[in-house]
């Protein structure tokens, strides 16, 4: 798993290094990164765009694009070829030379930490409730044992 600038790096490289392999001068993808806190989690976007446009068509080049921790669910446009799922949970996004390249993901990712302290935020007003109901009753504040 690689980090957001470090993806686009390694992308970047990857196209060039193969726009070099078949003589062509490719364009820089796009890779750009959403992100929104919501507190509980997180809602991302990712847009990712290669143009192959000036590389003719190779019927014998299959070029991909392998995706991991994101379902199948997550992908809201792809073009001009569909995303498919390998058998290990990957996404596989195959690149067609010779077109644009386009795929838009968007998932929301569950924070353990907002997740537990929105929990809590909603049990201290039962908690604090069910003390003053005991004191009510005359049982007093709760003690240690002596």
């Amino acid at each position: 798993m690689l980090a957001r600038i470090q993806a686009s790096d390694a992308l970047v490289a990857s196209v060039r290094a193969a726009g070099e392999a078949m003589g062509e001068s490719l364009p820089d993808p796009r890779f750009e990164v959403r992100e929104r806190n919501w507190l509980v989690g997180v809602r991302q976007g990712v847009w990712l765009d290669v143009d192959l446009r000036a590389l003719p068509p190779m019927p014998a080049v299959d070029l991909s694009i392998g995706l991991e921790s994101v379902g199948a669910a997550a992908v809201r446009h792809a073009e001009p070829e569909p995303v498919r799922t390998d058998p290990g949970g990957t996404l596989i996004w195959p690149l067609q030379v010779g077109a644009l390249n386009r795929l838009e993901l968007r998932c929301w990712r569950w924070s353990p930490l907002g997740l537990g302290g929105l929990a809590i935020a909603l049990l201290l007003p039962l908690v604090l409730g069910l003390q003053w109901l005991r004191r009510q009753l005359g049982f007093g504040l709760p003690e240690l044992p002596a």
